[in-house]
């Protein structure tokens, strides 16, 4: 039998690869979904996440003029994947060995998905879609194909010579090193109402007069005011948010 070495790190690198394009608040919920699973003993594969135009008519002809079954409804502009609001995911039994029969695993993983504020395909009547997860900030495909955007923070990045930048920037941020980190970020988010970054996708330049470092290294980063909240693992950062909290 197949060694079975499903770490977590695997999993999100995995998953990070195929969310690449996905709205951010979409990618975290879908980063945080693969980790709950994980804490449970159920190993989700992100199996896709933006889908071009091309790609879902191409998926639409399946089952209808190409060979294959039917797996979708939705022609180009008519899906969330086509707007980075949707992602698909899968339940690994090995690395390589893909479980397809929706059992209680894939069940449990809708709930999670649920409670992260994502909305499940397996729950839907018409046509269940149980790998599909979207989040659409309650915008139609109408209103999406006519050109409305999701919510999206837009950090202003201070140019040189600009000399009223500062009162444009955003007030607080917060940056995370690790997805590990990010519900420890999410409580303090909730309480002083700042966006949460993840370092590799953080812009160049300050993008806030107050940053807030949960976990990792605060090196590197531009504010007027850095402050720290991390730890030497997990339990210690959390502590440190919650002592900052109190």
């Amino acid at each position: 039998m197949e060694m079975i070495n499903m770490n977590l790190d695997y999993l999100l690198d995995r998953a990070n690869n195929k969310l690449s394009g996905v709205h951010t608040s979409v990618k975290l919920k879908a980063l945080e979904l693969v980790e709950k699973a994980h804490s449970e003993g159920i190993y989700v594969l992100i199996t896709q996440g933006l889908r071009s135009i091309e790609e879902q008519n191409g998926l639409y002809a399946q089952g209808r003029t190409k060979s294959g079954k039917i797996v979708t409804n939705a022609r180009g502009g008519y899906s969330y994947h086509n707007f980075g609001l949707a992602f698909d995911f899968a339940i690994l039994d090995t690395p390589s060995k893909v479980n397809w029969n929706v059992d209680k695993r894939w069940r449990r993983v809708g709930e999670i998905g649920e409670s992260l504020g994502l909305e499940w395909g397996g729950r839907w009547t018409s046509f269940r879609d149980y790998p599909h997860f979207q989040l659409t900030f309650g915008l139609s495909l109408a209103n999406l194909r006519a050109g409305k955007k999701p919510p999206v923070v837009k950090p202003t990045v201070q140019k040189p010579g600009a000399k009223k930048e500062e009162d444009h920037m955003l007030e607080k941020a917060i940056v995370i090193n690790a997805f590990p980190d990010f519900p420890f970020a999410e409580v303090l988010a909730a309480r002083i109402k700042a966006p949460i970054y993840t370092r590799s996708a953080l812009p160049k330049g300050k993008i806030a007069k107050e940053v807030y470092v949960v976990g990792g290294t605060k090196n590197g980063l531009q504010a007027d005011k850095v402050i720290s909240l991390t730890g030497a693992d997990r339990f210690e950062v959390a502590r440190a948010v919650e002592n900052f909290l109190k």
